[in-house]
C-alpha cells in the first residue's frame, strides 16, 4: 500500500471515529444532556468535517445521521 493511501485510511479511521464519537454522545441523553438539539449536534459534526476537509458525500453522509 503507497503512503498516500495509507494516510488516506487513517484520515478515514480518525474522522469515522470522531463522527461516531458524538453519536454515542448524542445516544447518553438522559440526565448527561451533551448536545441540546439536533442544530447544536450537526454544528459539532460540521466543525469535525471541516478539520478533516470531508468531502461532499462524507457530509451528506453526516448530515443523514441528523
Amino acid at each position: 500500500m503507497s503512503n498516500q493511501a495509507e494516510l488516506k485510511q487513517t484520515r478515514d479511521a480518525i474522522l469515522t471515529a470522531e463522527i461516531e464519537k458524538i453519536i454515542s454522545k448524542r445516544k447518553l441523553k438522559g440526565d448527561n444532556i451533551v448536545f441540546k438539539n439536533d442544530e447544536e449536534f450537526a454544528r459539532s459534526g460540521m466543525k469535525i468535517l471541516e478539520k478533516y476537509n470531508a468531502t461532499d458525500s462524507e457530509q451528506k453522509w453526516f448530515l443523514d445521521l441528523v
